[in-house]
């Protein structure tokens, strides 16, 4: 795998580390808690992320792959 898509993950690896650190000493009724009634909670915005990169991932893969023909 090409060097710059390498350090990238690494990079989306310690982000969500760090973000999973951060909230790992919370009670889960904070996590998921919503600050306001039309508000993401903090669960739902690590999900969301979480989905979107997983969804969204595949797609980059390819394309990086397809542009290194």
């Amino acid at each position: 795998m090409d060097a710059v898509i390498t350090d990238y993950l690494d990079l989306l690896d310690r982000q969500r580390e760090t973000a999973f650190t951060a909230v790992s000493s919370l009670p889960a009724e904070k996590v998921w808690r919503k600050p306001a009634p039309k508000a993401w909670c903090i669960g739902e915005i690590l999900d969301h992320n979480t989905r979107v990169f997983a969804s969204f991932f595949p797609f980059v893969l390819r394309a990086w792959k397809a542009q290194q023909r």
